[in-house]
């Protein structure tokens, strides 16, 4: 974790309603709640390693329709590797 509490410059924010979760590759997945930064304790389950080994983590980027698809992407800036899997 960097320490950057710039919660205004996420890589990623939940656009889904109430949903309280964002990315940062820096920090990982982070919940943002009456201003202050929180990290779930069981977040290592949102964690799939990404395509390329130094890229660390895709993240959730889309959840939709039902059967629900998950779109992940790459936390790496310019990276175009994503992965689509149903749930």
């Amino acid at each position: 974790m960097n320490g950057n509490k710039n919660i205004a410059d996420p890589d990623y924010v939940c656009p889904e309603q109430d949903c309280t979760f964002h990315w940062r590759n820096q920090d990982g997945y982070f919940q943002l709640n009456d201003g202050k930064l929180h990290y779930a304790p069981d977040a290592h389950r949102f964690l799939r390693p990404a395509l390329v080994r130094e890229h660390g983590y895709l993240y959730i980027a889309s959840v939709e329709g039902s059967p629900q698809r998950r779109t992940w992407r790459c936390a790496v800036k310019d990276c175009p590797n994503t992965v689509i899997d149903e749930v």
